[in-house]
């Protein structure tokens, strides 16, 4: 039985999801379409993570606006 590409996913935590995007910015070569998406994306991270200080599971992209 194949395993679902989900399953092989490992699970990140707010932080760990922060600290990659993060890490993928300071790649001097990543396509500036991607650039605006992780800068969009990790303000919402950061906004989620103050706006919710005890949760420490990273959620999925429609909750980052449940701020």
């Amino acid at each position: 039985m194949e395993e679902n590409a989900s399953s092989k996913m490992e699970k990140k935590t707010l932080q760990q999801h922060i600290n990659d995007d993060i890490d993928e910015l300071d790649n001097v070569d990543l396509n500036p379409q991607r650039r605006r998406h992780i800068v969009s994306e990790l303000d919402q991270l950061e906004k989620y993570q103050i706006n919710h200080p005890d949760t420490d599971h990273d959620p999925p992209h429609w909750n980052y606006f449940a701020i």
